[in-house]
C-alpha cells in the first residue's frame, strides 16, 4: 500500500516571478518522439531504464510535450507538460492552461536553476500565445520541486491524499 500527499499549485501567467539564475541553459520543446535527439533518449534510458523512453513515446503520442534544458551540450533536466484540454490524475486542464509534471534535474546540474529556467521558458512562450494559467502537482516530501515552482510564483491551492493498493487508486481531496 502506498500513501501520497500531493499539493496542487496554480500560477497566473500575469504574475510570473523574474529571477536571474546566472546559468545560461539552452532549451528545446519536443512535441513528437521522432524529433527527440538520440543522446537525450540514451541519457533517459541510462538514468531511468527503458520504461522512461517508452513512457516518453506514449506521452508525446498523446500530444503532451517535453521541454529540456541543455548545458554545454549535455541534458541537464527535463519536464513534461500538457497544453491542451486533458484530464490528468486530479483535475481537468482547460483551454489556455498548462500542466507541468515529471520534472527532473540530473545530479551534476542540481542547484543551477535548470527546472526554473526550462519552466520559465515554456511559460514565457505560452503567455505570448494567450495562455492564462499553469499548474503543477508536487508530492509534499519533494522540497526541491516545491522551491523551484515557488520561485516562479506558483501558489498552493489544494492538497490531496492518494492511496494505492494492488492497482487500485483512491483519491481524497
Amino acid at each position: 500500500m502506498e500513501i501520497k500527499i500531493i499539493n496542487h499549485y496554480k500560477l497566473d501567467l500575469n504574475n510570473v516571478k523574474q529571477l536571474d539564475i546566472g546559468t545560461q541553459f539552452y532549451h528545446k520543446i519536443y512535441d513528437d518522439f521522432d524529433s527527440v535527439e538520440g543522446e537525450i533518449l540514451v541519457k533517459l534510458e541510462h538514468e531511468f531504464g527503458t520504461d522512461k523512453v517508452s513512457s516518453t513515446r506514449t506521452r508525446l503520442s498523446l500530444k503532451h510535450k517535453l521541454v529540456v534544458s541543455m548545458l554545454n551540450g549535455e541534458l541537464a533536466s527535463f519536464c513534461f507538460f500538457g497544453d491542451l484540454p486533458f484530464e490528468f490524475n486530479y483535475f481537468k486542464l482547460k483551454e489556455n492552461e498548462i500542466y507541468f509534471y515529471d520534472c527532473f534535474t540530473f545530479k551534476e546540474f542540481r542547484g543551477l536553476g535548470a527546472v526554473y529556467s526550462e519552466v520559465r521558458f515554456v511559460l514565457d512562450r505560452y503567455k505570448d500565445q494567450g495562455y492564462k494559467f499553469a499548474y503543477v502537482e508536487i508530492e509534499t516530501k519533494n522540497r526541491s520541486s516545491k522551491r523551484a515552482f515557488a520561485k516562479l510564483g506558483f501558489k498552493k491551492e489544494k492538497t490531496f491524499m492518494s492511496f494505492s493498493c494492488l492497482n487500485l487508486k483512491l483519491l481524497f481531496p
